[in-house]
């Protein structure tokens, strides 16, 4: 959270261990994307092939996140994963 609170920050979010998610957690991921676009920050998150990744495509937050499937690839920015 401190780090989000910084003008300009840029987080990865690695939820490649990740085996469930609720409604809470999804509001997180939400919440710490606003925080992230009000301060001219960044929030990218990994998540593989999986049922978190089926999750964020199925809720539409595929689109409105910044998602990857690799560490490496949240990391650069590049390779953006998307809903369609």
């Amino acid at each position: 959270m401190e780090a989000a609170e910084r003008e300009g920050h840029a987080l990865v979010v690695d939820l490649t261990q990740l085996e469930f998610i609720d409604s809470t957690g999804l509001g997180a991921l939400i919440g710490a994307h606003r925080r992230a676009s009000e301060r001219k920050g960044s929030l990218r998150i990994v998540a593989p092939e999986g049922q978190i990744l089926r999750l964020l495509r199925i809720t539409g937050l595929l689109d409105v996140l910044s998602v990857y499937a690799t560490g490496d690839s949240a990391l650069s920015g590049e390779n953006r994963l998307s809903g369609l």
